[in-house]
């Protein structure tokens, strides 16, 4: 009777609970059998004869599914398969007699021949043949007491002839060692003397899945202590006498290393055809199980639990216990490899597999389960039939537990994946939304069209084993598909974007000024500030075109300029033509007594027009020690500490303040200054809307700052990082500078009206006139954008009145001009109207005369 599934998983949990049941008990009571750790109660006496299912042999090894392909292969694997072999392994002493003679008991079920000694035939068990179970068995207790003596599959015995070997067989023509009157021996196939040579309890010198029947003569006479390999046969050997089973096993030195008979020279072991892909097998699991690959083992390494590895080598060494440095050895690799192909896994050697998983070690050799992971492993052997041809370690595939092929037993015809490819080369998927890909797999027969499916980055966006991709963040990841047959590739790049972007300026432009992604501010639909977007026309300079005449507002619009993961939008930002500001100074100086605020309390206050100019001030703070007092952080409830202007009609030249000595030495004052006004000192501390830092006074070592540069928006504040207070007596703001050229260009640029070549030239000329040489000299060669238009049109404007500069930068021409220190700009056009209407009333006057007379 098959298990289903679920009944094998509960078999298998009862099964490790008993185990760990009866560890426990050990622990509180010591029986004559019980040797320690790696020791196991009485065998069992029910015994499970039924092979076990695809289903519980892929879930014994489901653990390596969620593993990379890179440790499902090479020595990554063997390491993995440990944890997995190790894990609720029973074990078995060799060295107590008591204790050893279970694996001669063991032998009855494990190493019987079914075929002649079939389930039934016996009288000491109860065998129920819908379940094929034997309930109640009795093993046997010795040559003198076997109780059931089955026919045995031994190893090194010839196949072809009748197999007349027993569980408890005795004959008097057989002598060895202390077993002498056993045919049979115990045979280590990876023998103890090489890694493990010190008694133990148990663990790999007790371990069935290498510990196996096996004919003494041979195990004495030619195994011993030799590694497996060819033999050279055309060297010449002295032949003793050999029992009648053994045709076909031989010791002698090794065709592959081209071992020649010469002293200190050691020979190598070749068995029966028939037994070449078992031990081979058997080996390949002992590396598995017993490794040190890791660099850890909670058990330790020692006799019990040794440091094995196979080499490419056929020198033994003196009997010795591996080590976490030194490995235990066996070989030789490649000729092994080949006896794995030539001798595949057959019925005995499964069967075997299963009644040692299902009723004693409670582990597997994967090796017979997936007999292809031995090439993932250690790679390819090439051999024409018995002569080693090449060797490359380099691993063919990866372990696939879920649907490689179990035992090797699949006689259709292996169709092998040529390719893959997915349904997009790129897609776009909204955040929080999926996609699903399709791969697909040429040819469409392929016997494994599996894939595995990876993401670059899974943290913006993941695929599951379906090829569902979901986005999880805003960016670009590639996502892989590869075939579990051949390792094909192909990709689909992917981008996370928003559902929409928006996004906006932080100032207010002028002509002239240059437009760049750090000034721009773009956001999700849900609201996230990003920074990774592109510009389109990042650096662009503003033209006058851009504006309207007369300084007001303008909306400028980049169509379609915005873009970030797939996603566009535009930008509309305002510019404006920046006004000519008068020449000459000006300073305001503001005290406690200014502010309004009189106690220690902050307040906010704003609209207050300077002492002595027309600027208007906004500010918080409160009037601690009589004076400014000013604070980065004031709490909670409280606005920002500071103080900015919100009109202007000149430039900041410079900011210049009284420090109270109850300041503490070291802190410091912020300057910031911009071109548009400040709201509230709330501005400051945005930084979008805090303008530029222009500088810092510290108390102690400054009391000012001179400010470079056209700034008409001044504003000062504490870093909001600084706790403390600063107090002020005073703090006061200078304002103009001296005449220069980009000023007059805005003067001449300010304006688009009809007859201003005439109208402001003269004031235009007067301006200029207070440059100093330099001065006139930038404006009449710079390549700056706002003073190379304002000079252009500014010659035109000259040119149309008979006017031209010369090579001195100096104006040359008869006609005359106004000064501007005879009228201002408030008057020009009145007295130009006056003087014309003047002219006009004198010219009909004198007309009306001539007519007058011309008719009298």
């Amino acid at each position: 009777m098959r298990l289903s599934k679920n009944q094998g998983l509960i078999l298998l949990s009862l099964s490790l609970i008993s185990v760990a049941s009866f560890s426990y008990c050990l622990s509180l009571n010591h029986n004559s059998d019980s040797v320690g750790a790696y020791d196991t109660s009485d065998l069992p006496t029910t015994i499970n004869l039924n092979d076990s299912t695809s289903s519980q042999i892929r879930t014994y090894y489901s653990s390596l599914n969620s593993l990379s392909a890179s440790e499902r292969q090479g020595t990554n694997l063997l390491k993995n398969l440990k944890a997995i072999l190790k894990n609720g392994q029973k074990y078995y002493s060799y060295d107590t007699d008591s204790a050893g003679l279970k694996l001669w008991k063991m032998y009855e079920i494990t190493d019987r021949d079914w075929l002649k000694s079939p389930a039934g035939s016996d009288t000491y068990g109860e065998y129920d043949e819908t379940t094929n179970t034997i309930y109640n068995y009795q093993y046997g207790n010795s040559k003198d007491n076997p109780k059931n003596n089955p026919y045995l599959h031994a190893f090194y015995v010839d196949r072809t002839v009748e197999n007349q070997m027993r569980a408890w067989l005795y004959d008097g023509k057989v002598s060895h060692g202390n077993n002498g009157y056993w045919c049979i021996d115990r045979e280590h196939l990876w023998q103890k003397s090489q890694g493990f040579e010190a008694e133990g309890e148990g663990g790999a010198r007790g371990d069935p899945m290498h510990l196996v029947a096996g004919d003494s003569y041979v195990n004495s006479a030619l195994h011993n202590d030799q590694f497996y390999g060819y033999v050279d046969f055309s060297q010449e050997y002295t032949v003793g006498d050999k029992w009648e089973y053994t045709t076909g096993n031989f010791l002698g030195y090794s065709s592959t290393m081209g071992d020649k008979k010469k002293s200190g020279v050691e020979k190598v072991f070749e068995p029966q055809d028939s037994d070449k892909g078992d031990i081979a097998r058997a080996l390949f699991y002992m590396m598995a199980r017993y490794n040190y690959l890791s660099g850890s083992d909670s058990d330790g390494i020692d006799s019990n639990n040794p440091n094995l590895e196979i080499t490419q080598d056929s020198q033994t060494k003196s009997a010795y216990t591996s080590s976490t440095s030194e490995t235990g050895k066996i070989g030789v690799l490649t000729d092994l490899l080949a006896w794995h192909h030539a001798d595949p896994v057959d019925e005995y050697e499964i069967h075997r597999n299963n009644l040692l998983f299902n009723n004693y070690t409670n582990n597997r050799n994967p090796f017979i389960d997936f007999p292809e992971w031995v090439d993932y492993i250690w790679g390819t052997a090439r051999y024409e039939g018995r002569k080693f041809k090449g060797y490359s370690s380099t691993p063919t595939g990866y372990a696939k537990p879920g649907t490689d092929i179990i035992n090797g037993y699949n006689e259709a015809e292996v169709v092998n994946v040529t390719g893959v490819s997915l349904n997009k080369d790129q897609t776009t998927i909204i955040k929080g939304e999926s996609e699903h890909l399709f791969a697909t797999v040429t040819p469409d027969n392929a016997t494994n069209p599996d894939v595995i499916w990876t993401s670059s980055d899974s943290t913006i966006a993941s695929v599951n084993n379906s090829g569902i991709v979901t986005a999880h963040e805003y960016g670009v990841v590639t996502i892989t598909v590869t075939t579990e047959d051949g390792s094909f590739t192909d990709t689909c790049e992917v981008t996370v974007a928003p559902n929409s972007i928006s996004a906006k300026a932080i100032k207010t432009y002028y002509v002239g000024d240059i437009i760049s992604k750090d000034d721009i501010v773009v956001t999700t639909d849900d609201h996230i500030e990003v920074e990774d977007f592109a510009f389109l026309n990042n650096n662009y300079q503003f033209k006058y075109e851009d504006a309207i005449s007369g300084g007001a507002l303008t909306n400028k619009t980049f169509a379609n300029s915005i873009s970030y993961h797939s996603k566009t939008c535009s930008l509309t930002v305002q510019v404006q033509r920046k006004a000519y500001k008068k020449s000459g100074t000006s300073t305001d100086t503001l005290d406690k007594d200014f502010t309004g605020v009189p106690g220690n309390t902050y307040a906010s206050w704003s609209n207050k027009k300077g002492p002595s100019t027309d600027m208007i001030y906004a500010g918080n703070n409160s009037g601690g020690y009589s004076s400014i007092q000013l604070r980065g952080y004031v709490g909670e409830d409280v606005e920002h500490a500071g103080i900015v202007t919100t009109y202007s009609s000149t430039f900041v030249s410079s900011v210049e303040v009284t420090w109270n000595s109850n300041t503490a030495e070291g802190r410091i004052l912020n300057v910031y200054g911009k071109n548009t006004p400040y709201t509230s000192p709330d501005d400051l501390y945005d930084e979008n809307l805090s303008g530029d830092l222009l500088g810092t006074i510290v108390y102690g070592s400054s009391t000012s700052l001179t400010i470079d540069g056209d700034y008409d928006y001044v504003g000062v504040c504490v870093p909001a990082t600084i706790f403390g207070a600063v107090y002020l007596v005073d703090i006061t703001f200078n304002y103009g500078v001296e005449q220069f050229a980009k000023n007059i260009a805005n003067f001449v640029m300010y304006e688009d009206t009809n007859g201003q070549c005439t109208s402001k030239t003269p004031l235009a000329i007067s301006y200029y006139d207070e440059l100093d040489p330099s001065g006139k000299e930038e404006f009449m060669t710079s390549d700056d954008y706002v003073i190379s238009k304002g000079r252009e049109r500014f010659i035109a404007w000259l040119n149309n009145q008979g006017k031209s500069v010369d090579d001195d930068y100096s104006i040359v021409g008869s006609n005359s001009y106004i000064n501007s220190d005879e009228i201002n700009d408030s008057n020009l056009l009145l007295s130009i109207v006056i003087i014309a209407s003047i002219s006009a009333l004198s010219l009909a006057i004198c007309l009306v005369i001539k007519k007058r007379k011309y008719h009298r």
